[in-house]
């Protein structure tokens, strides 16, 4: 008998770390859990706000200021800054100018390059170089891509600042069956922003 009990208590002995261990483990996933769940929540509510005029716009003239808002430019939906992506990101249409517009803020240096180099996937360059808008030379790259919703060209533009932390890019995107996009178009669309000292 007295080895009997001896056993039971060495052995409730031995379940209760377990026990507790196990109840740590659980408890340790449910706060990874809850964590993850608070963080899609805010980065869906960051992405309803920044995906509406009144969120996207004051956020934009943080970064890239203007004297009024582009005459057409209808917000699309906007992304605040992730890891991830290494920018914050915001889509706009110009449907009187048959334009999409891609601005991407906050843009890391490593990442900048990237974006504006030749061979990068999923694209086919066409041209390079460099235009003036508003007495600043900006340098370009011009491209063609085949995206889910059809084939179209486009025009990346650097708008960084060389003293800048991070870079700034704007990609005005057209479907191939439209007109080319030209300087013109560049300095048009980019004509309220302070881009450059003869705005």
């Amino acid at each position: 008998m007295g080895e009997s009990v001896e056993s039971t208590s060495a052995n409730t002995g031995a379940k209760a770390p377990r026990s507790g261990g196990l109840r740590f483990c659980l408890f340790g996933v449910l706060m990874v859990v809850a964590a993850l769940v608070i963080t899609g929540v805010i980065l869906l509510l960051e992405f309803r706000t920044l995906s509406s005029p009144e969120g996207a716009w004051p956020r934009v003239a943080d970064l890239l200021p203007y004297d009024e808002e582009p005459v057409g430019w209808e917000v699309q939906a906007g992304m605040g800054y992730s890891r991830w992506t290494g920018y914050a990101q915001f889509f706009f249409v110009d449907d009187a100018d048959n334009f999409s517009i891609n601005l991407r803020l906050q843009v890391d240096l490593d990442k900048l390059d990237l974006l504006l180099a030749e061979d990068q996937i999923g694209r086919t360059v066409t041209a390079s170089g460099t235009l003036v808008v508003q007495g600043r030379e900006l340098r370009y790259v011009d491209f063609e891509s085949t995206g889910e919703d059809g084939h179209y060209r486009g025009r990346t533009v650097d708008l960084s600042h060389a003293d800048a932390p991070d870079g700034m890019l704007i990609d005005f995107l057209r479907e191939v069956a439209g007109p080319a996009i030209t300087d013109e178009d560049v300095q048009r669309e980019l004509a309220p922003f302070h881009v450059g000292p003869d705005r």
